[in-house]
């Protein structure tokens, strides 16, 4: 791991996913310090170990050259703020420092992913439910189908 300032870094979770953090630089014995934000003390400034433990860090975007320092600064202005799973992830706070140049953007896949399946099981539902419900129609106990005045409406045949 060759961890330089700026660098967007990520590591895997027990549960599988990534946890983000920005490399806001090194302290005099060398190791490498980074803000991440966590779900229960929101942006924080640690040393790597505390970011990863012993688990490998791996560089997923470096900060463009000459623009490392205010990368870093960019993540070390946002210690203290808390945590949103939705609103202000670990991603959206390592996008905010590190793309937000680059793209415009702070936006956090981990929210896009959820937000698919949920869109996903949104839909599935619908058809469900467009199923069952069939042009106005339910299906009563005996087996045939009534409308929602209770007017006959035609026998399951399945």
């Amino acid at each position: 791991m060759d961890l330089k300032q700026g660098d967007k870094c990520w590591v895997m979770t027990d549960n599988g996913k990534k946890h983000y953090g920005v490399c806001s630089g090194f302290d005099e014995a060398g190791v490498p310090w980074l803000v991440h934000n966590t779900r229960d003390g929101g942006v924080v400034h640690t040393e790597r170990k505390a970011f990863a433990g012993r688990r490998a860090v791996h560089i997923e975007q470096r900060a463009p050259e000459g623009a490392e320092a205010l990368v870093a600064a960019r993540a070390l202005g946002l210690v203290g703020r808390e945590y949103s799973v939705l609103n202000f992830n670990c991603e959206h706070a390592a996008n905010l420092a590190a793309n937000l140049a680059a793209t415009g953007k702070a936006e956090s896949k981990h929210v896009q992913d959820g937000m698919a399946m949920a869109g996903a099981g949104a839909l599935a539902l619908t058809v469900l439910l467009a199923l069952v419900r069939e042009n106005g129609t339910a299906m009563g106990g005996d087996g045939y189908r009534r409308t929602t005045t209770g007017q006959f409406g035609s026998r399951r045949w399945w």
